[in-house]
């Protein structure tokens, strides 16, 4: 009796350890949450990505690449891969409608979305109207009106030209300006210059100044009227017995020089005003030099004066 009681003692010792043990069956918990974390980082980095940098998208690939220990799950379809989830394609694929394919030519564009391996059900799309010039406006320039700019004097250019060409000539002395309401008076000084004293035959340095006047004329509309005067002493021989005749001669030397450089003849007229027109009324021999002159008269119109009525 003595002997059997030790032996239950220690049987029930040892059901009692096996009764304390406890195996625990919530162990899956801690690689699940593991597994979720997981998950929620990489749709973290897939949401972060969604506009899509290349060189973002390739160092997160990269970086799958190497925890996963072979290619990116990310690779694009047809790449290699030697990852485990290689041929699952990304979770992505086919979450949404497949991108638009337009003509612009062909009209109103249905869209269908391509059968989803994950993500929602197939979704058709009704017809979509797209802008004839795309989605995005056409540039727009701001039109600059143009301004009609007011035209400088054509009379004040016509002096112009004429100072500039007759510098050249070394003759710039022999002619002087001057505006009155009419238009505008070139006066050419006669003596050494257009003609020898009595005589109504021009001299080579007036060509060269009648030249230049005739050539900055001929594109201007304006009429031009040559007047020829004399000083105050008279004059009496058998080609002029007058001022009236030396004077009206040598404003019609001048008209037919220039229409034989092509001046056109119905802006052209002359008159003589003998000594009657005096610029100087001095009797020194300077003042009467002043006097002696022809001066070709450009008007303020560009319609040439009226021509005398014919004879019938």
């Amino acid at each position: 009796m003595s002997g059997h009681t030790p032996s239950r003692g220690r049987r029930g010792a040892a059901d009692h350890d096996e009764h304390e043990e406890h195996v625990n069956h919530e162990a899956w918990v801690i690689p699940y949450a593991d597994l979720l974390t997981l998950l929620m980082a990489m749709f973290i980095a897939l949401f972060a990505m969604s506009t899509v940098d290349k060189d973002k998208f390739e160092a997160v690939a990269e970086s799958f690449r190497r925890e996963l220990g072979g290619s990116s799950p990310l690779a694009m379809e047809g790449s290699a891969s030697n990852s485990p989830l290689a041929g699952l394609g990304s979770v992505l694929d086919g979450a949404g409608p497949a991108p638009v394919r337009s003509d612009l030519s062909a009209g109103p564009v249905t869209t269908i979305a391509e059968p989803a391996t994950i993500g929602p059900p197939e979704v058709h799309v009704g017809p979509v109207e797209l802008a004839a010039a795309g989605s995005v406006p056409p540039a727009t320039f701001a039109v600059i009106p143009v301004v009609d700019q007011p035209m400088g004097d054509p009379l004040t250019e016509v002096e112009q030209v004429i100072q500039s060409r007759i510098a050249g000539t070394g003759l710039a002395g022999a002619l002087e300006f001057r505006r009155e309401t009419r238009g505008l008076v070139v006066t050419i000084v006669t003596d050494q210059v257009l003609f020898a004293e009595a005589q109504a035959t021009i001299q080579p340095d007036g060509l060269a100044v009648l030249d230049v006047v005739a050539d900055a004329l001929k594109d201007v509309p304006n009429a031009v009227t040559i007047e020829g005067h004399t000083d105050s002493r008279p004059i009496s021989s058998a080609r002029f017995p007058s001022n009236w005749e030396l004077s009206t001669a040598r404003a019609t030397s001048v008209l037919r020089y220039l229409l034989e450089t092509g001046f056109p003849q119905e802006r052209l007229s002359a008159a003589g005003y003998a000594d009657t027109h005096p610029i100087d009324p001095a009797t020194t021999p300077e003042a009467m030099a002043r006097n002696r002159r022809v001066e070709v008269v450009v008007l303020a119109t560009a319609v040439a004066p009226p021509t005398p009525p014919s004879d019938h």
